[in-house]
C-alpha cells in the first residue's frame, strides 16, 4: 500500500503544472460565406450529388436522375475571390420534341479548397462556401431576371 501511494505522488510531483505542459493558443482566423444560389423551376428539391475536387480546386454537383434541363453557358468565368469560374457538362442528347438539353453537371472551380455545404430547396439550390475574410465573397445567383434557366422536368 505504502508503494502505491509513492508512485502515485512521484506520479503527481512530475505531471504538476511547474513541470507540465503548455500549449500555444492563437487567435482564429475571421470567416465569412459565399453563396452560390442556382435558381430552379421546381416545386421540389432536385436529387443532386456534390463531390469536392482536389486538381483544381472544386465542388462537383451532379444531377444523378438526368431530370435537369438548362440553358446555362458551357463556361462562366467569375473570377472573383473565391469562385473562378462555372462550367456546365451537358448529356449530349436531347429528349424528343425538347430544345434544352439534360444538364449531367456543374463544376464550380473556387481559388483554393474551401469547405462547403450544398442544399436542395424548393426552387433552387444554395451551395454555402466557407473562407477566410480576407478572401474577396459575393452572392452569385445563376438565373435569369423574371425566368429560369435551369428547370426540373417532372418524372
Amino acid at each position: 500500500m505504502l508503494r502505491l501511494l509513492t508512485v502515485m505522488a512521484v506520479v503527481g510531483l512530475w505531471s504538476s503544472p511547474s513541470h507540465g505542459w503548455a500549449a500555444e493558443t492563437a487567435n482564429a482566423v475571421p470567416m465569412s460565406k459565399t453563396l452560390i444560389v442556382l435558381t430552379l423551376d421546381s416545386d421540389d428539391p432536385v436529387a443532386i450529388r456534390a463531390t469536392s475536387l482536389a486538381q483544381p480546386p472544386g465542388i462537383l454537383l451532379e444531377f444523378p436522375l438526368k431530370r435537369v434541363v438548362g440553358s446555362l453557358p458551357e463556361r462562366s468565368v467569375v473570377g472573383q475571390g473565391v469562385i473562378q469560374a462555372i462550367r456546365t457538362f451537358y448529356y449530349r442528347e436531347r429528349a424528343e420534341g425538347q430544345s434544352k438539353r439534360f444538364i449531367r453537371s456543374l463544376h464550380i472551380g473556387l481559388s483554393a479548397p474551401y469547405a462547403y455545404r450544398v442544399r436542395s430547396q424548393s426552387g433552387k439550390i444554395i451551395v454555402e462556401i466557407d473562407h477566410p475574410a480576407s478572401v474577396r465573397s459575393a452572392q452569385v445567383e445563376v438565373g435569369l431576371k423574371g425566368g429560369t434557366i435551369i428547370g426540373d422536368l417532372q418524372a
